[in-house]
């Protein structure tokens, strides 16, 4: 298996505890207070996304208490825990407690998987976003 090869990362409070959540997909929850990105990402806390959610990135570590800064890739080549088998070259998609699932045709999809995998396997894949 490939190893990852992040470019970007972002560290902020928990929403909840996401020690259980190590390789799943991640958002930003909680108002915003300002227009200015890095406040954005400051003033939000991270959560797991769920189906449907807008991904921003992968909980790297295992995540840390409610409260407690998690840190979250952003960008570059990262792992990911699989909900279902996939080929390389799949596009994903969030599902249920961050798990990646294969994005349909005009699903929108946060990254493109690296190598084939098979269910609740921790697979790479390139983080990019846009629709199948």
């Amino acid at each position: 298996m490939s190893t990852i090869k992040p470019t970007n990362s972002h560290a902020g409070p928990s929403a909840r505890d996401l020690t259980p959540y190590q390789w799943r997909a991640a958002k930003l929850v909680g108002k915003a207070s300002s227009n200015d990105t890095a406040t954005q990402e400051n003033d939000q806390e991270i959560d797991v996304a769920g189906a449907g959610d807008h991904v921003v990135g992968v909980i790297f570590y295992p995540g840390d208490r409610k409260g407690d800064r998690t840190t979250i890739h952003t960008a570059g080549r990262l792992k990911i825990k699989l909900g279902e088998a996939m080929a390389a070259g799949d596009k994903l998609k969030a599902g249920v407690n961050g798990v990646a699932m294969k994005a349909a045709a005009g699903d929108k999809y946060f990254g493109t998987l690296y190598e084939a995998g098979a269910i609740g396997d921790i697979a790479p894949f390139d983080f990019d976003h846009g629709t199948a």
